[in-house]
């Protein structure tokens, strides 16, 4: 299990643990607990994509993923935060399927304080329908 890296190595240590030290289902519940951790941080870690020869040039081109849970508001709002004054920022849900309403409401309170800090925002495909089934667009279609 340590191969695969200590996301998956440390819940497994907890689990081992937890056993030992309490019972089974109690060892059972410390593993899980560690690993939806390790889950919720990585997720944290990873909400979008910021281009960085756009971010030297001046502007900042944020690209959401193709979910965008409400795991991810909070680094977005990190993100959105840390903008500089007076520069240009363009939200690219192009490649989105499903928005939480949560990030979209950050989004919007962006949108109010960016008139604010001089930044102009330009927001790509974010309100078209973002409640897809992403499994829709695999299915083969029947002739």
């Amino acid at each position: 299990t340590f191969k695969q890296g200590y996301e998956q190595f440390i819940p497994f240590i907890a689990t081992i643990i937890g056993i030992l030290l309490t019972d089974l289902l109690m060892g059972i519940f410390i593993g899980l607990a560690t690993a939806i951790f390790f889950m919720l941080h990585k997720n944290y870690k990873i909400p979008i994509v910021i281009h960085d020869q756009i971010k030297q040039e001046g502007s900042f081109l944020i690209k959401l993923s193709e979910d965008v849970s409400f795991l991810k508001k909070a680094s977005l709002q990190k993100v959105l935060h840390d903008i500089p004054n007076g520069r240009d920022v363009t939200i690219d849900a192009t490649n989105t399927f499903y928005i939480h309403q949560d990030v979209i409401d950050v989004i919007e309170d962006f949108l109010i304080t960016a008139k604010h800090r001089d930044i102009q925002v330009k927001l790509l495909k974010l309100y078209d329908d973002k409640s897809e089934d992403p499994i829709i667009h695999f299915e083969v279609q029947k002739d």
